[in-house]
């Protein structure tokens, strides 16, 4: 498995290992995509399933 890149975390803007995260922001019908470290990571999959990401989430993703 390689490693991870490092680079800003678009949810806490720390430096870090990233992995890419999309949803669907809620009345969306495709996806958006965001880098985030493993903690911002795990945050946003719980608020996904909860349907509680909108487009702006994670600030200059929709840009």
């Amino acid at each position: 498995m390689p490693t991870p890149t490092e680079g800003r975390c678009q949810g806490c803007r720390q430096t870090r290992p990233l992995f890419a995260f999309s949803w669907v922001p809620t009345g969306w019908y495709e996806f958006t995509e965001a880098q985030l470290c493993c903690h911002c990571h795990s945050n946003a999959t719980i608020a996904d399933e909860r349907d509680e990401l909108s487009f702006d989430a994670f600030g200059e993703v929709a840009a």
